[in-house]
């Protein structure tokens, strides 16, 4: 199945290689775009992410945050303890009972 990802007008491109071993390199490829988020706007593009056909990160220039989904989940990376804290209060009830909350 083709990259869903492809969809979107990306403007930027950045390749990056990483010295894995000794005879590996691993290339990775980041492709940015900016775009006004709208509910439901993307549902087809965490579809293809829920299965494993391609991986999007969505950083936020308002709030410094970053969305981080993934095949059983997702990531929320928050700029300050705070807003940590009032996500915790709004959505405790959605969190993992475990201390880590994973």
């Amino acid at each position: 199945m083709a990259d869903p990802s492809k969809k979107l007008d990306w403007r930027y491109l950045l390749h990056w290689e990483v010295q894995d071993e000794p005879d590996e390199v691993l290339e990775y490829d980041f492709e940015f775009t900016r775009i006004e988020w709208k509910a439901r706007q993307f549902d087809w593009l965490f579809t293809a992410i829920a299965n494993d056909i391609t991986r999007v990160l969505f950083f936020s220039l308002s709030t410094e945050a970053v969305f981080a989904p993934y095949d059983g989940g997702f990531d929320l990376i928050l700029p300050t303890p705070e807003s940590v804290a009032e996500l915790e209060r709004v959505y405790g009830a959605w969190m993992s009972a475990r201390p880590d909350k994973l």
